[in-house]
């Protein structure tokens, strides 16, 4: 859309008559005002591994779209035209980097990265000075490592590990006391294992590919994880001494968040497909997966009994909050929905109380993130751990119930500059 400073007359500038087409990131003018630099992916590709997001330019009528480049992203946030009107600078996520700063010339089209460190650039952070010297951008570091508070939220916490990012991708509890976790070492995400006390960590898997969302069988044979060793996601499963690894979904839609039913034969997920999200299961020790929702509807876990699972029903804009839906486990309409979640752009699973009475889920207060439950009775939620400062990243309950493991722990942003970066 294009809208008048001073009247707000608007009108439409480029539009597509289905959702095939997905907007990312921020437009920017040219330094002329002719056209307009905006970034969009078709929805098939948002699930491939390299992602699909491109690069493109329209005049102001919106008559002429011209793909910039054929370099693809997984996402792109602001960009900004270098006053000279020769290129575009902008931060990008591709497979297995961080955000970082990228330019492309104009009109060719050649791509040059413009920043190569482990740190996390911001989506929205992006100024070019006048004289093309000097940009200015924010930089985001997380730190978070695990923590255990007893299950009643009451106890002081105690840290267990002392990593710089702990636990955030992914965070359970193995049947024999263990935790499992996904650790940043450098560029990869792998399974680290260690003792009820964050003792004796030893890495799981070793290799170039990420892994995210751990859940374990109870009955302690298996390990359930999303991966990109196959390209895009999809669950694999392995044994809880790292052999037996088996792909357990396929084809080209992306899953994550897979959660182990209690008697150890299912797992429920979130698949997206052309944009849209929904819950599917699968058999632990593989099989055709079935569908259980058809509306909107991420990160499921089920009930202590196995015959409920909850799923979040993320919330349009960062005006509305998000709904904990509670779903038979042979899937349907909710039965029961609490509109009590912060909007978040990834929302982790609502987790069952032990005694399955209640729904923990994560909230924002005052600058810092804490557990709250839910009662299933409909009574007011209320605060379950009371921490002052810092955020609560990932969450899961310890197999005997008695504690919640946390990933935990704060995000820095700074703003920085960078000169000569033609």
């Amino acid at each position: 859309m294009v809208a008048a400073l001073d009247t707000g007359a608007e009108r439409t500038l480029l539009s597509r008559a289905t959702n095939e087409t997905i907007l990312s990131g921020v437009p920017a003018w040219s330094p002329d005002g002719s056209q307009i630099a905006f970034a969009a992916a078709e929805a098939r590709e948002t699930g491939q591994p390299d992602g699909g997001v491109h690069l493109f330019v329209t005049d102001i009528a919106g008559r002429e779209v011209k793909q910039l480049s054929n370099e693809r992203y997984i996402d792109i946030g602001k960009m900004s035209w270098t006053p000279d009107g020769k290129g575009l600078v902008f931060v990008a996520m591709r497979p297995r980097l961080p955000n970082q700063f990228y330019f492309v010339s104009y009109p060719t089209g050649e791509v040059r990265r413009i920043t190569n460190d482990l740190v996390t650039y911001g989506n929205y952070g992006l100024g070019i000075t006048a004289d093309e010297s000097a940009m200015v951008v924010d930089i985001w570091e997380f730190a978070a490592q695990l923590w255990k508070v007893d299950a009643d939220g009451e106890t002081a916490s105690k840290q267990l590990t002392l990593g710089s990012n702990d636990g955030v991708r992914g965070l359970t509890s193995l049947a024999d006391g263990r935790i499992a976790y996904v650790a940043r070492m450098g560029d990869e995400y792998d399974i680290w294992t260690a003792g009820n006390d964050g003792a004796e960590a030893r890495e799981f898997t070793a290799d170039s590919f990420a892994q995210a969302d751990l859940s374990a069988t109870p009955d302690g044979r298996y390990l359930i994880f999303a991966s990109d060793r196959a390209g895009g996601s999809h669950l694999f499963r392995m044994n809880v001494d790292g052999s037996g690894l088996t792909q357990l979904t396929f084809g080209d839609a992306g899953d994550s968040a897979p959660d182990c039913s209690p008697d150890s034969k299912w797992i429920v997920y979130s698949s997206t497909t052309r944009g849209h999200t929904t819950i599917w299961k699968v058999a632990v020790e593989g099989g055709t997966p079935s569908q259980l929702t058809d509306y909107e509807s991420v990160a499921p876990s089920f009930s202590p009994d196995g015959q409920m699972i909850s799923c979040i029903l993320p919330a349009e804009s960062k005006m509305k909050q998000a709904s904990i839906a509670v779903v038979s486990a042979a899937g349907g309409a909710p039965l029961k929905a609490f509109e009590v979640m912060t909007f978040a752009f990834y929302y982790h699973s609502a987790r069952w109380s032990p005694d399955g009475q209640a729904l923990i889920f994560p909230r924002t207060e005052n600058n810092a993130i804490n557990l709250w439950r839910q009662p299933l009775s409909g009574r007011l939620p209320r605060a379950l751990t009371k921490f002052s400062s810092d955020s609560i990243y990932n969450y899961a309950y310890t197999r005997d119930g008695k504690s919640i493991l946390l990933a935990r722990g704060k995000v820095v942003v700074n703003v920085a500059m960078i000169s000569n970066f033609r």
